[in-house]
């Protein structure tokens, strides 16, 4: 509020940028919403792609968080257009490739592996880790189609380009089960325990439970599997609350509404 009434842009910005970020962390995504709203509502007094980009890609990540994938598609192509105005080339190919994944997310299995390769036939950095995050990439879609050599090829790459760096945690049930369908459960079961030691999610993430549903029909346990398809429709049930409650589409229509109140307003005193 003091950087807003004293007209530093850059500052006030900043502070809703950050503080929104806070709020998302905290799993508060309809006040995080906002906050990101206004920093880049704000964003327009000043002249910075950057942080523009960044904005956007808080957004999307917010979206993300919601299962509102097509949101976080629009937001994450505004962020990877504002990092290549910026002359950030390397940051807006991060941007890309998650575009590729939102598309896996919502489905479009197909669409994500072409946007992937489009990326891949035009990468020209030597960054490993974004190498590896291109890569890795593949697996969900590949696998989603029963391409599972395919996806157990793109795993092994993206263990070559990370190296030391331990696959993105989210990956690593989705990876378990590409081993699994591979013929490898050993392998399965120690990418499955990294998911559940590091994952932020661990095991109330659902693609942990979509692995234990296959690993007990793989060890014939017809039991567990049960049990775990009965978890899986508990987290989705459990999901579509979360949805519901935290209806962030309706917050930014709201604070787009209220703007537009506000500018109404000051037009008639004016």
């Amino acid at each position: 509020d003091y950087y807003v009434d004293s007209r530093h842009y850059r500052y006030a910005c900043l502070s809703c940028f950050y503080k929104g970020l806070i709020l998302y962390n905290k799993k508060d995504y309809v006040e995080s919403i906002r906050l990101l709203l206004k920093s880049l509502l704000i964003s327009d007094k000043f002249n910075d792609d950057f942080i523009k980009a960044k904005i956007n890609e808080a957004i999307a990540d917010v979206y993300y968080s919601v299962y509102n994938n097509k949101e976080a598609i629009r937001y994450r192509k505004l962020a990877s257009k504002y990092y290549n105005l910026a002359g950030k080339k390397e940051y807006a190919l991060f941007s890309d490739v998650d575009i590729a994944r939102e598309y896996a997310g919502i489905h479009q299995f197909d669409r994500s592996i072409e946007l992937l390769d489009s990326i891949s036939s035009e990468f020209d950095f030597e960054d490993d880790a974004l190498k590896g995050f291109l890569t890795e990439s593949y697996i969900f879609p590949l696998s989603e189609l029963d391409r599972n050599k395919e996806a157990l090829q793109k795993f092994r790459e993206a263990e070559s380009f990370i190296k030391s760096r331990m696959l993105n945690t989210r990956d690593c049930s989705i990876v378990a089960d590409v081993l699994l369908k591979n013929n490898m459960p050993d392998s399965a079961l120690v990418y499955i325990d990294i998911a559940r030691k590091y994952d932020i999610d661990g095991e109330d993430a659902i693609q942990y439970h979509f692995f234990m549903k296959d690993y007990a029909k793989y060890c014939g346990n017809t039991v567990e599997y049960i049990n775990e398809k009965d978890t899986i429709y508990a987290l989705r049930n459990r999901i579509v609350g979360n949805v519901f409650k935290n209806d962030i589409a309706l917050a930014e229509r709201d604070f787009y509404n209220e703007q537009s109140m506000a500018y109404a307003v000051r037009s008639e005193r004016y």
